[in-house]
């Protein structure tokens, strides 16, 4: 079985556009998809490098489950605003205690998250997302999300968390 690493502390986050001290860099785009009840749903979503895509939920109206759940249309959605091919990005979902309700361990405190690598599949002219993968979360993650974090940053793991190296 193949395991990827993800290294987070490789060359990737220390591109100028990523430090913190320019404000291009933390400024978060925000995507739109619809749930199940046709509502319509916001995401706020930052591509670091060229590939690598971080979104959480940010709307209230996501109550028929947690952007977990909406791992396509969400994926769909920012490629579509981007104008890429939607398998040209890695995505990660920040699921954070106010988007993800008691999900998270039941009963998540301030500050608690998961952060997870989401595997797609190309099938037919759609995707399917086919793995959630636990990923260690690098700090300029928690920093520029910080605000949908709600708290200082506590990482929950269900299971191990990889990492990741490029």
């Amino acid at each position: 079985m193949f395991t990827e690493v993800i290294d987070w502390r490789l060359p990737i986050w220390s591109y100028p556009e990523s430090h913190l001290q320019h404000k291009e860099a933390c400024l978060l785009k925000t995507a739109q998809f619809r749930n199940r009840l046709r509502e319509t749903v916001g995401v706020a979503y930052k591509i670091f490098g060229r590939s690598l895509c971080v979104f959480t939920n940010i709307d209230d109206a996501l109550t028929q489950g947690s952007s977990i759940n909406y791992a396509e249309p969400i994926a769909t959605a920012i490629a579509l605003q981007e104008n890429r091919d939607i398998m040209s990005m890695r995505y990660f979902d920040l699921q954070t205690r106010g988007s993800y309700g008691s999900g998270i361990g039941g009963k998540p405190k301030p500050g608690d998250y998961e952060f997870d690598e989401v595997v797609f599949k190309k099938e037919h002219d759609s995707v399917v997302a086919i793995a959630w993968r636990p990923t260690a979360c690098p700090q300029e993650v928690c920093a520029i999300f910080a605000m949908y974090i709600d708290g200082a940053p506590h990482q929950v793991l269900h299971r191990p968390a990889q990492t990741v190296s490029f």
